[in-house]
């Protein structure tokens, strides 16, 4: 049995690269690998951490050392492989692994040249990112150059891909949209009882371009979203971020006292109490793209807050949960070509 080794961010409390990971995995295992699991990109510029040094300005200035950084991955990747042992191929994706972050850079620099020199082929999937020029990009292009598949979840990344890097990639819709179809179940139709609110912590610079200009005007569009739905259901307000309690509560308390929503917080819940929850939900309201997509798979009615570009390309694109079957099988047949290259080079 071929051995995979899947490197992902998805080691955190954040249930959206949760299920990144999840369907990453569990679909690798049920196309018969042996699959073992990394994490893409540590810290390591927290080494150089002080606590003279409250504003951590030594380690913001680590990251912009690429081959320090470099350095500190590689080290780092060399005690993980000899910890996995025996692989014959490396997985990195999904999400914004190719974003402009200095230490997400690094990692996947140091990555995939470390598994390059151990003659261990490289595939990366259904990633994102935000290339802006420069080192950075070159960074990435030289190392994409390398891996034996390339695949990306949006247009705007296969665009900049091409464009400042000079590659070809292959395209499916986000991972994430497979989760049901490497997750299948047998229960019934849920009945929808609730509605649920997944915001994001209120941020003048986040919200500029809703004109949102403090939190009491971010906090009444949240009200506006469901107030004009008229649904009579009560609403359930949440976080994707599993160590996230304190501003949901805020807001759930915002909702009943200033516009009379019955509203309520649910803090700390994991992907599965995630996902069940979805199954009794009619309408998501969702500064969060994986608690959207998710949403749809499950056959709710989504509403994204298009406080970033993605999530306002994500409504335009995905907007209703009528068009979601269609993008549920693009995805997965991402998923299938990754296995079918896979195949080509005989792992």
């Amino acid at each position: 049995m071929s051995k995979i080794l899947v490197i992902n961010q998805g080691q955190t409390d954040n249930i959206g690269d949760q299920a990144i990971e999840s369907v990453l995995v569990n679909f690798l295992r049920g196309q018969g690998f042996e699959v073992a699991q990394a994490p893409y990109e540590e810290r390591v510029e927290d080494r150089w951490s002080w606590s003279v040094d409250p504003k951590n300005i030594v380690p913001r200035i680590a990251m912009r050392i690429p081959r320090l950084m470099d350095h500190e991955n590689r080290k780092r990747i060399t005690n993980i492989l000899g910890s996995v042992g025996r692989i014959d191929a490396a997985v990195i994706g999904g999400g914004e692994l190719l974003a402009s972050h200095w230490g997400f850079n690094s990692a996947f620099v140091s990555w995939v040249h470390a598994l390059e020199e151990t003659g261990i082929p490289v595939f990366v999937t259904g990633v994102s990112g935000d290339l802006i020029g420069g080192i950075s990009s070159r960074r990435y292009g030289d190392a994409l150059r390398t891996c034996e598949y390339v695949s990306v979840r949006d247009h705007a990344t296969e665009t900049q891909l091409r464009q400042i890097c000079g590659l070809r990639v292959d395209y499916a819709p986000d991972v994430v949209f497979s989760y049901a179809k490497v997750h299948p179940t047998q229960d019934s139709a849920s009945k929808r009882v609730q509605s649920m609110c997944v915001p994001v912590a209120y941020d003048t610079r986040r919200f500029r371009d809703l004109n949102l200009h403090d939190e009491d005007e971010y906090i009444g569009y949240l009200a506006k979203q469901f107030l004009v739905r008229k649904s009579g259901l009560p609403v359930t307000v949440t976080s994707t971020i599993m160590g996230d309690k304190a501003y949901p509560e805020h807001v759930a308390e915002a909702l009943s006292a200033r516009y009379g929503i019955e509203a309520h917080a649910r803090t700390g819940v994991d992907l599965a109490d995630f996902v069940q929850a979805l199954r009794h939900t009619d309408y998501i309201v969702s500064a969060r793209m994986h608690a959207c997509i998710l949403g749809l798979v499950y056959g709710c009615e989504i509403n994204p807050i298009p406080y970033r570009e993605k999530l306002a390309v994500f409504r335009n694109e995905y907007g209703t949960r009528e068009s979601v079957e269609e993008v549920v099988e693009a995805s997965y047949a991402g998923l299938l070509r990754l296995a079918e290259a896979l195949s080509r080079r005989g792992v």
